[in-house]
């Protein structure tokens, strides 16, 4: 009777306020399978095979749903890689049993040298991993002296600018400073390297007029460019009143329908439209900014709404062509986490900076990975596997610590296909300077 009860309330909560924890979805499903146990039959006859990607951040309960709707006659292939598992909770690792695998030994993104960095450094270690990639630039170790972490992104700068990584037309993914503790505490933290980092990025981008959008995107990677104009073409369309007709009146154009109508009525208009931003963002990052924006400006009113039969009214116009920029403040810029050298020569080199958690799955064309405190500096826990030596988990304690250390390690030092750059405290690294060099890391 209680059950009944509090069930109807949720019922009520939801009819009330139209929201879903994903908690309840999973709950619902699962008493929706239990209710109807023949859907199981229905769904795997649709389905011979499955395939699930990213199988190592799977919990027990996700687990559990999939176990219950299809049965022994769908095949389930599980795709994953239990060492960048640092997304779920401590049961998870229950949920996913590999006993038949199929090893996949080869990468197709980092170089070999960075290959024989990650064949240790890894809780599960593969002493056969190889690159199919022909680069060779040495791993690194930046050496930092306690009190002058600030120095360690200047140096990283200097290097990715001496090895000719600095070309942004030559490469397409971004250069990024990583740290496994983001947050504000005692202790070595991102933000002991890059004082104004903040976790929270800034979600919200000033739409006050196209100039400050543009500006507050200058130096973000070209996807946040792309989506930044993006957004400046439906506020465009809001201002402007320009719906679309739909069978429940007339709607305000979204991004996903606005690529939609592109696609379908003006593929050449999206072709342009893509290769324009595509060379606008590699020139905002130069500092081109003034110049790019005139240009968007012009594009917008003459070639873009036009060719599509839009009307721009005065009001759109005026969010074009507004010189005055209300929202961009030194705080605002700041917040992007963007770091650049006040050399001269090095300016064009943006680093952004983050937390490992923040570039899970991304690829960058060079990594620093930041060492900070979790219980004590993580070098402490990784120097064996920097080292070379795989990881044995200890028969008479958890080692809790260094398991996540290393987890978190793996996942950011497999993210760069041509640098990987490590910093590590001064001590630490003239104790083992002489076993690192021997190995193939280059300390500076």
């Amino acid at each position: 009777t209680l059950y009944r009860i509090l069930f109807r309330l949720r019922k009520q909560v939801y009819a009330e306020s139209a929201l879903l924890s994903y908690d309840d979805a999973y709950f619902m499903a699962q008493e929706y399978i239990l209710d109807f146990p023949r859907i199981k039959k229905a769904i795997s006859s649709r389905f011979s095979y499955v395939f699930i990607d990213e199988m190592q951040d799977t919990y027990t309960h996700q687990e559990a749903i999939i176990n219950m709707i299809f049965d022994k006659n769908t095949i389930i292939q599980r795709i994953g890689d239990p060492n960048q598992a640092i997304l779920n909770d401590s049961n998870s690792e229950r949920a996913w049993k590999d006993s038949e695998r199929l090893r996949i030994t080869g990468s197709r993104r980092f170089s070999q040298p960075i290959a024989n960095v990650l064949r240790s450094v890894a809780l599960i270690g593969d002493p056969v991993l190889t690159s199919t990639e022909e680069v060779t630039i040495q791993p690194h170790i930046i050496s930092y002296q306690k009190g002058h972490e600030i120095q360690v992104l200047e140096k990283f700068v200097s290097l990715v600018h001496d090895l000719d990584l600095d070309d942004d037309n030559s490469y397409k993914h971004p250069i990024k400073a990583v740290g496994w503790v983001g947050k504000e505490k005692e202790g070595l933290t991102v933000g002991s390297y890059f004082p104004s980092f903040s976790k929270v990025m800034m979600k919200k981008k000033s739409l006050d007029s196209l100039k400050s959008a543009m500006l507050i995107c200058e130096a973000i990677d070209p996807k946040e460019f792309y989506n930044t104009l993006l957004d400046c073409c439906i506020e465009l369309l809001r201002i402007a009143g320009i719906r679309r007709d739909t069978p429940k009146g007339q709607r305000f154009y979204t991004k996903t329908l606005f690529l939609e109508l592109l696609n379908r009525k003006y593929p050449d208009q999206l072709r342009l439209f893509k290769r324009k931003i595509s060379i606008w963002g590699r020139r905002l990052v130069i500092g081109q900014s003034e110049e790019v924006i005139q240009e968007i400006r012009k594009y917008l009113k003459t070639t873009l709404f036009p060719d599509m039969n839009f009307t721009l009214n005065e009001y759109a116009i005026k969010f074009i062509d507004q010189e005055e920029v209300v929202e961009v403040t030194d705080e605002q810029l700041k917040s992007k986490n963007i770091y650049r050298s006040a050399q001269r020569h090095l300016k064009h080199i943006a680093v952004e900076v983050g937390t490992v958690h923040s570039v899970k799955g991304e690829t960058h064309r060079a990594t620093l990975y930041l060492e900070t405190f979790y219980h004590k500096a993580c070098g402490e826990y990784l120097i064996d596997q920097l080292l070379g030596t795989p990881y044995i988990p200890p028969k008479n304690k958890k080692d809790t610590y260094k398991k996540a250390c290393l987890k978190i390690a793996h996942v950011g030092m497999s993210r760069p296909t041509h640098l990987l750059c490590v910093a590590l405290n001064q001590n630490l690294v003239d104790q083992k300077r002489k076993e690192l060099e021997g190995i193939g890391w280059k300390i500076i």
